[in-house]
């Protein structure tokens, strides 16, 4: 993780299709290290395996979620300020 965020800093921007896919490899792979992963925060965190289980699962399930919606959600919107009432 760390060497991805310092080479982050050295690499053009990144187009939406490459975080998409980025995201979709980063739960992908939390999925395959889900009992590690748990494992680890059981150990550091002192939470009981099942909700340390619950939590990666989570996780893993927000970086698909994401990934699916991003084009949605960062397509380019327009806004008609005309219509657009004031606020009181």
């Amino acid at each position: 993780l760390l060497q991805s965020l310092a080479q982050s800093h050295k690499k053009q921007p990144t187009s939406l299709m490459q975080r998409m896919e980025g995201l979709t490899k980063l739960g992908l792979a939390i999925e395959k290290n889900q009992q590690a992963l748990a494992t680890l925060i059981t150990k550091t965190m002192g939470k009981p395996i099942t909700q340390a289980q619950s939590e990666v699962e989570k996780s893993a399930q927000l970086c698909h979620f994401y990934a699916k919606k991003a084009p949605e959600w960062l397509a380019p919107q327009s806004i008609n300020f005309k219509k657009a009432e004031k606020p009181n």
